[in-house]
């Protein structure tokens, strides 16, 4: 048992031949010192005062032990614990996505880590998406980059991937529901044959006050790679206020095959102060892209 705090173990982890025990509010790390009845000794100065909110809410994530949940009355939070200490991953946005589950909830959550090429992804399965961290992207840019993953075409539902394994040089994947089993790729953007949407907003563009307009848009991406047969579209629309947005507007995201498609939106409007852009497609729409190029003229008052 964990005795520095009377709050019930979670997990037990094992990272560097040391076990961590796991708590709801703290976190408490043995040795294994060899001697006789109980063989581990509590390490004194690597305890954690926050602890994890579920049975499956930790892992071991770049050399690190990453979880879920917090101290005592504080709301769940994501962190990565060592050495007596930790430090908090999850922005303002996670935090909010987060304490919109109840406790009951939240105590049912997974969370695991995956490497893939350069990424280190913390991975957070949440009933009706997955919050990911990406450890690398974080540190080449400096500022913590999360995505999130999601089944569904219209409403988000739960992801359909769990349980990463790395076997017979690949990794593997189970599906909670139906308990499928599959293999990520490149080739294909769709979840198990069924089709998924996505969607990103850019950084808000900001003319010191004034305004401008908008003549066009680009999404600079790789295309040629859809179905033979389909013929998908990509949507944009924008925001002035932050809290409704344009009519969408649609282009064609090009055929299989199409690699020379421009993906481009002509005469986008204007804005007065400043002004949020968000795109969106589905796993139809097989692209890759790069980056966003817009002309804007400025307008001074």
């Amino acid at each position: 048992s964990s005795e520095i705090d009377p709050d019930p173990i979670n997990v037990v982890l094992e990272l560097r031949n040391e076990v961590y025990a796991i708590n709801r509010h703290s976190i408490e790390v043995f040795d294994n010192v060899g001697g006789t009845g109980f063989p581990f000794e509590r390490i004194e100065g690597a305890q954690i005062q926050r602890g994890t909110i579920g049975h499956r809410a930790a892992t071991v994530f770049d050399n690190k032990v990453a979880f879920v949940g917090g101290g005592r009355n504080e709301p769940p939070g994501v962190y990565i614990g060592l050495n007596g200490g930790n430090q908090k991953i999850s922005t303002q946005e996670i935090d909010v996505v987060l304490q919109g589950y109840t406790e009951n909830e939240l105590a049912e959550i997974v969370v695991e880590s995956r490497t893939q090429l350069t990424h280190v992804w913390l991975y957070i399965h949440l009933p009706d998406q997955v919050l990911v961290y990406d450890a690398e992207a974080t540190r080449v840019l400096q500022t913590p980059v999360w995505f999130t993953l999601s089944g569904g075409i219209i409403t988000k539902t739960q992801y359909p991937a769990r349980s990463f394994v790395w076997v017979y040089d690949k990794w593997l994947v189970g599906d909670p529901v139906t308990g499928r089993i599959s293999t990520p790729v490149k080739t294909v953007s769709s979840h198990f044959g069924d089709k998924v949407k996505w969607d990103f907003n850019v950084t808000i563009a900001y003319n010191g006050g004034m305004g401008a307009i908008v003549h066009d848009m680009e999404l600079v991406s790789l295309t040629g790679e859809t179905a033979l047969g389909d013929d998908p579209v990509i949507t944009t629309e924008y925001t002035i206020d932050g809290v409704t947005w344009s009519q969408p507007e649609t282009t064609s995201a090009g055929k299989q095959g199409e690699r020379a498609q421009r993906i481009a939106w002509r005469r986008g409007g204007k804005m007065s102060n400043w002004r949020s852009q968000r795109f969106s497609g589905s796993s139809d729409a097989h692209i890759s892209i790069a980056r966003l190029e817009a002309r804007l003229e400025g307008l001074a008052f």
